[in-house]
């Protein structure tokens, strides 16, 4: 599952996270793997005190895969998605 990040400002600019959930197929072969590059909030990111706080992190996916991703207020996350090769695999955990 994927979320769309939707920032809205309340009344006094605070900013706020909505998040909508969707869902994306990768692919019907249960065989395929693919590459998750992650780019999320750090664990002490705030967008006011800390807003270029971010970790990046690659996982093995398939199309069985379910991520759940913390985002701090006002933060959000991107998802790159890549067909893997055998080679690539190799040292990363899968999701």
């Amino acid at each position: 599952l994927l979320g769309r990040l939707v920032r809205d400002y309340r009344k006094f600019g605070s900013p706020r996270t909505n998040i909508s959930i969707g869902a994306i197929r990768l692919s019907r072969d249960e065989k395929t793997n693919y590459i998750a590059t992650i780019y999320a909030d750090a664990p002490n990111a705030h967008w006011e005190s800390n807003p270029k706080a971010y970790t990046v992190r690659k996982v093995i996916v398939t199309n069985k895969s379910v991520l759940k991703q913390r985002l701090a207020s006002g933060g959000g996350a991107a998802i790159s998605i890549t067909k893997a090769t055998k080679d690539q695999l190799k040292g990363l955990k899968k999701l």
